[in-house]
């Protein structure tokens, strides 16, 4: 991927990032606030999504300041020349499809959090990986583990009982 093209992919991508960002903090003041939350209803959402509008920010600046996350090892549109820098275009849609999919699951009541969660976190985690035998078994441990905290952090935490 020459020069060029690999900056206009990480500012597109940096302003996509902060536009998605944009529309979280937007409809996180859509959520009711409770007398029963500690930091409020709305504060985990709000703060993911001033993360993500950081980051989208930090793109766009390094994008504009020439320096480009082709080379890096976390980039997934951009594949450089490394081993399995051609999945990663794969890798993008595999995961853009995985949150669609997470989220009509969430959506749907008598799946549940922790399920769905440790589903897509595990299904995510696998492909990021080589995709061996081993990888799946340490991303399905990883993605029920990590779900069962992420149900006990709100409970615990935020006073949240997630169904």
């Amino acid at each position: 991927m020459k020069v060029g093209s690999a900056r206009v992919v990480d500012a597109l991508f940096g302003g996509a990032v902060t536009a998605v960002a944009g529309a979280f903090l937007h409809e996180s003041g859509r959520i009711r606030p409770t007398p029963f939350d500690i930091l409020g209803s709305a504060y985990f959402p709000r703060m993911v999504a001033v993360g993500l509008f950081i980051l989208g920010c930090i793109l766009m600046a390094r994008s504009a300041l020439g320096v480009r996350t082709e080379s890096t090892e976390i980039s997934l549109l951009s594949g450089g020349d490394e081993a399995g820098g051609e999945r990663r275009p794969l890798a993008a849609a595999v995961i853009f499809v995985l949150t669609a999919c997470y989220a009509a699951a969430l959506a749907w009541s008598p799946i549940g959090f922790i399920a769905p969660t440790a589903a897509f976190l595990a299904a995510a985690g696998f492909a990021l990986t080589d995709r061996t035998r081993t990888a799946a078994i340490r991303c399905a441990a990883v993605g029920i583990v990590l779900a069962c905290l992420l149900s006990l952090l709100f409970k615990t935490l935020l006073g949240v009982a997630l169904p």
